[in-house]
């Protein structure tokens, strides 16, 4: 059962971070987690003004409401640390 806060809450965008990846394996690593995990936690990925950066638009949706806040930290770490290990 999803609790009653995580509901008042709906999906929500807080922002935008930088990495040193390319989008294209950003997404690809994102597609892996949200198949294995159930949750996609990243909406929008996309070429940042550095070269070999990415932007990604942080997201919880209703995907990720039934998870707590520090599982939804976890996937970004799982997210940023696969992207970053697979890219080498």
């Amino acid at each position: 059962m999803v609790p009653p806060e995580r509901l008042a809450r709906g999906p929500l965008c807080r922002g935008r971070i930088d990495q040193p990846a390319p989008a294209a394996l950003l997404t690809d690593v994102r597609d892996a987690i949200a198949r294995e995990r159930g949750a996609r936690l990243a909406h929008r990925i996309a070429p940042a003004s550095v070269p070999g950066w990415s932007t990604i638009e942080i997201y919880v949706g209703e995907n990720a409401l039934a998870m707590s806040d520090m599982q939804i930290v976890a996937v970004y770490a799982e997210l940023i640390h696969r992207a970053q290990t697979t890219g080498r």
